[in-house]
């Protein structure tokens, strides 16, 4: 594939606070995305990892974290809400979980 003809597939990951003490899961997570995307890249796509930086400048991004917090929901169910924010940054496109190949 021509690197310019690509379409763009994104992928978000933010490792969960709850879960920065655990060493093998973020070795695996790591594992996981460098897997995800060489087998989106040898598929003939040009793979983007969004993180909570991309979320974080959604212009909404403070309203909605607080809306949410209210919620009293889990870490990593913060960040599936923010990935859309993150996502919406980038003008949309196609996504995938990083564990879809």
């Amino acid at each position: 594939y021509d690197e310019q003809q690509r379409p763009v597939i994104y992928t978000f990951f933010q490792q969960a606070a709850d879960e920065l003490d655990n060493q093998q899961n973020i070795d695996e997570q790591d594992d996981m995305l460098s897997y995800w995307k060489q087998t989106w890249y040898d598929a003939g796509w040009d793979p983007q990892i969004l993180t909570l930086q991309d979320a974080q400048r959604h212009p909404n991004f403070e309203t909605n974290t607080a809306l949410l917090q209210e919620l009293d929901i889990t870490d990593y169910d913060m960040l599936c809400f923010q990935r859309w924010m993150a996502m919406a940054v980038v003008g949309g496109g196609f996504m995938s979980d990083y564990d879809v190949y």
